[in-house]
C-alpha cells in the first residue's frame, strides 16, 4: 500500500490524508493525546525526515517517486509528499503546536528547507515546499514571538540558498533573465523573511544575510500595487523626480576627529527613513597598516558586505551600496591574509604583474584563508588551505598557462566527500598533492617518467601506490622527481633525474629505496637544483634515535655530509652530533638548505653566497652551521629561496611575540628580502627584522625566485576581540574577562567594582547615582585615576520628582586641548550599537538629571586609551529616497508633494479605464515600446489623446496629465514585477473563492492590481507563462462526461477546481497524468 502511495492523485492516498487529519484532529480535540501530537511533530515529522534526508542524500536521490518506489524505503522513511500534507494538517488544525518551542521550530524550517536541496529533480516537491513554508510564515502574528523571529532570521541553510540564486535583473541579464517558478516561490519567502526583519528591528533582531537590490524594488513594487487607490507611493516618487538634486541631499557624516585609540572598534551606523544608501570612506582616513576596515550587515560580521583597505581610499574606491537603513563598521579587521612582496613578473606573487618589484610588501587579493602549505616555484604559486582547497597564481611553464590572482583548481579524480587534501609540495614543473587516505594526485611535466611513461599530464592523475594496504604519509618533490614514505617507515622514488645518481630507475611505477640497517624512513624532503640534485630523509634508526640522512651530488655543500663528500648514492647521515642535535624539519629547495632542530634552533648548509643562510662568512658550508643570530630565539617557520631565506621567531623570554626576519642581503636588491632600498646598502646586517609585520601574527613564510610571502592569523570574525576587558571579572555574575559594556566605579575606600552588561541589569537601581561606563578596553584600569564625582554637588536632589527617561549617558570628553561634542544618551540609545561607537569613549552614567549651571569634570581621553599614530576615520552616508516614503524630504517642499497628490487624488476612479484604453492605443500607434528601459522616456499629454466620456473631456489637464503620468509610472512597477512572480494554483483558487481578498503576498497583489496594467504588459505575462509551458508530442486520451458538465452549465455555478466542465475535466486528467499543459511545438498539431 504505502509503495502505491507514491502517485498522490490515487485514491489510498486521499483515504490516507483523510485518516491522518481525522487522527490530528481528534488528538487535538482531546488533551490527554495532545502529547501524542508532540512527539509524533518529534520524532517522525522531524527528527524521521531530517534522518530520512541523510539517508536519501548518500543514495542520490533526485525525486521522491523514484526513490520510493522501493517497499524497504517506503516503509522506513515517511514519503514528503505525506510529510507535507502532514504539516499542512498542524498548521490548520494546530499551528501553536509548531510555535511552542523555538528549537523545534528552529528545526523544522531546517528541515523543510532541506528537501529541496536533496530532492533537486524533484520540481513539484519543491513547489509545494516552498508553498507550506510561505504558508507558515502568513500565519497569525502573534505566533512569531522574539525567539521565534530570532531563529527564523539565522537560518543558514535560508541564507545559504538565496546566496544560491542570482534574484538580479540588471544590464547584463536583462533580455535573457528568468527565474524558475521554485526560485520565485523563495524569493516570495525572501519578502516575506524581510517583512519579520523590519517587525523585529525594535528588538534589535538582525538577519544572518545580506539584501539585494530586487528585494527593495519588489517592496516597492508590493507597496505601490497595495496602494494602487490613492497613487500615495506613486506620488511620492513623481513629487521625487521634481525635486533639485540640492534638496535630496542629505549625507550624513561620522568621523573621529583625531588619531584613532588602539581599542577595536564596531559601530552601528544607521540612516533612519531610508531603506538603502551608500557609504564612501573620505580621503585622509588612515588604517593600520595591513589592516581594513570591514563594512557588514550585521553586528557579528558574518555577513561582509565590503572590505576597504587603504589603497582603495588612495585610489577613491571605497563606496560601497547598503540595500539596508544600517550597517556596521569594524575596525581594524585584521583578517587572516598573505602578504607578498618581492618580483611582480608573472603575476607570481598572485598580485597584479609588473617588470618592477613591489615597493612595499601588498596584501594578496582573495586570499582570505588560514593556510597548511604555501609554495613559491620559478615563476607560480600554489597554496593549500586548512579546509583542503587548492589555489594556484602566477605562470606554469609546462602549461603556458598564467593566473593573474590565486585561483582555485579543482583536482581531477580527487572527490571531496570521500578524502581530504592534507599536502602540498611543488618541484621545478610540477605539482603533488597527498590525502588524508595516504594517495598521491600530480600535474605538470613527466619528464624522467616521475608519472608515467607517457606525456605531460595537464590536470591532476592519481599515481598508483605501492601498496594500497601502506599508505603514503609524507612526500617530496624535487626536480623532475619525487619521493615519497609510507606508514611502514618505507621510502620509494619516481623520476629517474635523480634516481639514476642513486644507481636506481623506474618506469611508469615507484621504486624502492633501500636505506641501510633498516632504518625507518619518517619524512622526505628534495632540492630543485639543477641536475645534480640532492634529497634528505629523517630516519629512525634501530636503537630508535632520530637522525637526517642525505643522498645525491652537491658541489656547493647540499649534502652536508663534509667538505670531502660531494656525492653519495645512498643515502648517509650528514656530519652533525646526533646525540645532541635532533633535527625535526628540514627546508629544502634550492642550492642551500635549513633545518630545525626540536628545541627551535636553526642550522644551515650549503651555498651562503649573499649571506643567504644568515652566517657571517660567506662561501659554501659543508655540514650543519649553527646559525647563532637565532640563539636566544625559538625558531618556528622556515622558507628557502633561491637567494635569500624567511623565519619566524619568538624571542625565548617572549614566546608569544612572532617575529619574521628575512636572511640575506644584495647590494641594490632589495624588494624580497622586504627592506628599503637604503636598507639594502647597509651590508653589515645580514639578518633582518621586518618590524612592519610586529603588530601581526605571522604563521608561515615561503620564498621563492625573489619572491617572499608570509601568512598571518587574523580575527575570526570582524567583531573579534571588539570590547573584551581583559583582566576584569564582574563581580555580580563572575564573568572573566567582562565583554561588551563595562559599568565600574572607585568608592571611598578607592576599590574598583565592575559590572558586565547582565551584573549591570540586576544591580542598576543600587549603583551609586554617578557611575562610569565604556565600552572598550582600559589597560591597567585599576591603576587609572579618574574624576572624583559627588553626587550631590553635581545632580538634582533626590526629592525633585522622578525623570523617567533617566538613566542618561553623558559624556564630557577632550583629546588634549581638543574637546569633543557633548553626548547625551538614553539608556537604550547607549546600550544598542550606534555611531558614537566609532570612537573610544568614557561615559558618565548618571541617575539623574544635573543641576542647573553644573557640568561634569573633563575626561581626557589619551590618559586612558593609548593613540595610534594613524588619523581618524571619517564616513559619509548618502541615502537613496526611492524606496519609502520620507517625511522629511517631504517637508522640503510640503505643497508641491500636496498639489501632486491632489491632482491625483481628485481623479475619478471610473476614468481609469478609458484612459488606460488611451495611452495604450497611444503608445501603440506611435510604437512607444513600453517596456523597462523605455518606459521613463515616454512623454504623454492629454492633448495626444483621444476621449469618448463628457466626463473625463471635462476634467483640467492638470489633473489629468497627473493620473497620465501615475498610470505610467504603475505600469512600469507592474511590469518589474513580472520576472518574480507565480500564479500557483492554491493562491488563485483561494482568491477566486474569497470574498475578502487582503493581498499580503506579492503574487496576490499582482491578481488585484492588474486592473490598473494595460493590457499589453498582461498579454506579456500570460505570453512568457504559455512559452515556458513543457511540450509533449504523446496523445494522451481524456474520458469527458458531458451529461456532468452540461447539468453543471445549467447550475449556473463556477468551476473553480476544474471539476464539472469540459475544460475542467480535460485539464484534471492532463494533470493526474502528469501533463501540465495542452502546448504543442506548433500550431498544426492537435490537441
Amino acid at each position: 500500500v504505502l509503495t502505491k502511495l507514491n502517485n498522490i492523485d490515487d485514491k489510498p492516498y486521499e483515504d490516507l490524508k483523510g485518516i491522518l487529519s481525522n487522527i490530528v484532529k481528534s488528538c487535538y480535540a482531546n488533551k490527554e493525546f495532545t502529547p501524542f501530537l508532540h512527539q509524533l511533530l518529534r520524532d517522525v515529522i522531524i527528527n524521521g525526515s531530517i534522518k530520512g534526508l541523510k539517508t536519501a542524500l548518500e543514495a542520490g536521490a533526485k525525486d521522491v517517486k523514484t526513490y520510493f518506489n522501493n517497499e524497504s524505503v517506503a516503509v522506513e522513511t515517511m514519503n514528503f509528499y505525506i510529510l507535507i500534507d502532514l504539516i499542512d494538517l498542524y498548521t490548520k488544525v494546530c499551528p501553536e503546536l509548531i510555535f511552542e518551542d523555538p528549537d523545534i521550530f528552529n528545526r523544522l524550517m531546517t528541515m523543510l528547507f532541506l528537501i529541496p536541496c536533496v530532492f533537486r529533480g524533484d520540481t513539484k516537491l519543491q513547489k509545494n515546499v516552498y508553498l507550506k513554508i510561505s504558508s507558515i510564515l502568513y500565519l497569525d502574528k502573534a505566533l512569531f514571538t522574539k525567539k521565534i523571529r530570532e531563529h527564523l532570521l539565522s537560518l543558514k541553510i535560508f541564507k545559504k540558498l538565496i546566496e544560491c540564486i542570482n534574484f538580479e535583473k540588471d544590464s547584463t541579464n536583462s533580455n535573457n533573465f528568468k527565474l524558475t517558478d521554485e526560485h520565485k516561490l523563495l524569493f516570495e519567502i525572501f519578502l516575506k523573511f524581510s517583512s519579520i526583519h523590519k517587525e523585529s528591528a525594535v528588538d534589535g533582531i538582525e538577519p544572518i544575510y545580506t539584501y539585494k537590490e530586487s528585494l527593495l524594488q519588489m517592496e516597492r513594487c508590493k507597496i505601490i500595487l497595495k496602494e494602487r487607490k490613492h497613487f500615495d507611493m506613486i506620488s511620492y516618487l513623481m513629487y521625487l523626480g521634481e525635486l533639485d538634486d540640492g534638496s535630496k541631499q542629505s549625507t550624513i557624516l561620522a568621523e573621529t576627529q583625531h588619531n584613532h585609540f588602539e581599542p577595536k572598534v564596531t559601530a552601528c551606523l544607521k540612516n533612519e527613513g531610508f531603506k538603502k544608501m551608500t557609504l564612501k570612506v573620505q580621503a585622509g582616513s588612515e588604517l593600520e597598516k595591513y589592516s581594513s576596515i570591514a563594512i557588514t550587515s550585521d553586528r557579528k560580521g558574518e555577513n561582509l558586505v565590503k572590505n576597504i583597505f587603504q589603497k582603495d581610499i588612495n585610489d577613491s574606491k571605497t563606496e560601497v551600496t547598503i540595500y539596508s537603513n544600517s550597517c556596521y563598521l569594524h575596525y581594524p579587521y585584521r583578517q587572516p591574509k598573505i602578504i607578498a612582496f618581492g618580483d611582480k613578473d608573472s603575476s607570481k606573487l598572485g598580485t597584479e604583474s609588473s617588470s618592477d618589484p613591489t615597493k612595499n610588501p601588498e596584501i594578496v587579493p582573495n586570499m582570505f584563508e588560514d593556510l597548511k602549505y604555501l609554495v613559491s616555484h620559478q615563476n607560480f604559486a600554489v597554496a593549500l588551505t586548512d579546509k583542503g582547497v587548492l589555489y594556484e597564481a602566477g605562470q606554469k611553464t609546462t602549461f603556458s598557462q598564467t593566473f593573474n590572482q590565486f585561483t582555485k583548481h579543482t583536482v581531477a579524480g580527487f572527490k571531496e566527500s570521500e578524502d581530504k587534501l592534507v599536502k602540498l609540495v611543488a618541484g621545478y614543473e610540477n605539482i603533488i598533492l597527498l590525502t588524508e587516505k595516504g594517495k598521491i594526485f600530480i600535474e605538470g611535466s613527466n619528464e624522467q617518467y616521475q608519472i608515467d611513461d607517457t606525456s605531460d599530464k595537464y590536470t591532476f592523475t592519481e599515481k598508483k601506490i605501492p601498496n594500497d594496504d601502506d599508505p603514503v604519509i609524507d612526500v617530496a618533490a624535487g626536480r623532475f622527481f619525487h619521493l615519497i614514505v609510507t606508514k611502514s617507515g618505507k621510502l620509494y622514488g619516481a623520476g629517474n633525474y635523480f634516481l639514476k645518481d642513486i644507481k636506481l630507475e623506474c618506469g611508469k611505477k615507484y621504486v624502492k629505496i633501500d636505506l641501510a640497517n633498516s632504518a625507518k624512513a619518517l619524512k622526505v624532503y628534495g632540492t630543485n637544483v639543477e641536475k645534480p640534485c640532492v634529497a634528505y630523509v629523517l630516519v629512525e634508526t634501530k636503537d630508535g634515535k632520530t637522525e637526517l640522512w642525505s643522498a645525491g651530488e652537491s658541489q656547493k655543500g647540499l649534502l652536508g655530509q663534509g667538505d670531502d663528500t660531494k656525492k653519495s648514492q645512498s643515502f648517509a647521515k650528514l656530519k652533525y652530533e646526533s646525540d645532541k642535535i635532533n633535527f625535526v624539519e628540514v627546508f629544502a629547495k634550492y642550492d642551500h638548505t635549513l633545518a630545525l632542530t626540536d628545541d627551535g634552533q636553526l642550522y644551515g648548509w650549503g651555498c651562503n653566497i649573499q649571506h643567504r643562510m644568515g652566517i657571517d662568512t660567506e662561501g659554501d658550508k659543508f655540514e650543519p652551521t649553527h646559525i647563532t643570530f637565532f640563539q636566544d630565539y625559538v625558531v618556528e617557520k622556515v622558507a628557502v629561496g633561491m637567494s635569500h631565506s624567511l623565519v619566524i621567531a619568538s624571542p625565548k623570554d617572549n614566546r608569544s611575540k612572532k617575529m619574521v626576519f628575512s636572511l640575506g642581503k644584495e647590494e641594490g636588491i632589495f624588494a624580497h628580502y622586504g627592506i628599503t632600498q637604503e636598507e639594502s646598502k647597509n651590508m653589515e646586517v645580514i639578518v633582518t627584522h621586518l618590524k612592519t609585520f610586529d603588530h601581526l601574527e605571522p604563521y608561515l613564510v615561503e620564498a621563492g625566485n625573489r619572491t617572499s610571502f608570509v601568512a598571518f592569523r587574523g580575527d575570526k570574525l570582524p567583531s573579534s576581540g571588539v570590547g573584551v576587558h581583559e583582566g576584569t571579572k564582574c563581580e555580580v555574575t563572575g564573568e572573566s574577562p567582562i565583554q561588551g559594556t563595562l559599568h565600574f566605579y572607585k568608592d571611598d575606600e578607592s576599590k574598583l567594582h565592575l559590572y558586565s552588561e547582565k551584573g549591570y541589569q540586576k544591580i542598576k537601581d543600587s549603583l551609586p547615582s554617578i557611575v562610569f561606563a565604556t565600552k572598550y578596553h582600559i589597560k591597567d584600569l585599576e591603576q587609572k585615576e579618574f574624576p572624583n564625582v559627588k553626587d550631590d554637588d553635581l545632580l538634582v536632589g533626590e526629592d525633585v520628582p522622578k525623570n523617567e527617561s533617566y538613566p542618561h549617558y553623558l559624556t564630557n570628553l577632550k583629546v588634549g586641548e581638543k574637546p569633543l561634542t557633548k553626548l547625551d544618551l538614553t539608556e537604550s540609545e547607549f546600550h544598542n550599537s550606534n555611531t558614537n561607537d566609532l570612537d573610544s569613549l568614557i561615559y558618565y552614567r548618571i541617575a539623574r538629571p544635573l543641576a542647573e549651571g553644573k557640568e561634569l569634570p573633563v575626561i581626557n581621553l589619551p590618559d586612558y586609551f593609548e593613540q595610534t599614530k594613524q588619523k581618524g576615520l571619517s564616513i559619509e552616508l548618502s541615502p537613496d529616497y526611492s524606496y519609502i516614503k520620507n517625511e522629511k524630504i517631504i517637508e522640503k517642499a510640503k505643497e508641491s508633494h500636496k498639489e501632486i497628490y491632489d491632482q491625483i487624488v481628485k481623479f475619478p476612479r471610473q476614468c481609469d479605464r478609458e484612459l488606460l484604453e488611451s495611452l495604450e492605443k497611444y503608445i501603440k500607434d506611435n510604437d512607444l515600446n513600453f517596456d523597462e528601459t523605455n518606459s521613463s522616456k515616454i512623454e504623454i499629454t492629454p492633448s495626444n489623446l483621444t476621449f469618448k466620456s463628457k466626463k473625463l473631456k471635462g476634467l483640467p489637464d492638470k489633473t489629468k496629465q497627473q493620473r497620465i503620468n501615475a498610470l505610467l509610472q504603475y505600469n512600469l512597477y507592474f511590469l518589474k514585477t513580472i520576472p518574480y512572480v507565480l500564479l500557483d494554483e492554491e493562491t488563485l483558487t483561494q482568491m477566486a473563492t474569497s470574498r475578502d481578498i487582503v493581498g499580503e503576498k506579492l503574487n496576490e497583489l499582482f491578481i488585484v492590481g492588474k486592473g490598473l496594467a494595460f493590457s499589453s504588459i498582461k498579454h506579456k505575462y500570460i505570453k512568457n507563462i504559455v512559452n515556458n509551458l513543457p511540450c509533449n508530442w504523446d496523445q494522451p486520451e481524456c474520458k469527458i462526461k458531458r451529461r456532468k458538465a452540461q447539468r453543471f452549465q445549467d447550475s449556473g455555478k463556477v468551476d473553480h477546481k476544474g471539476e464539472f466542465t469540459i475544460f475542467g475535466q480535460i485539464w484534471s486528467t492532463l494533470k493526474k497524468t502528469s501533463y501540465n499543459s495542452l502546448k504543442k511545438n506548433d500550431c498544426d498539431s492537435k490537441c
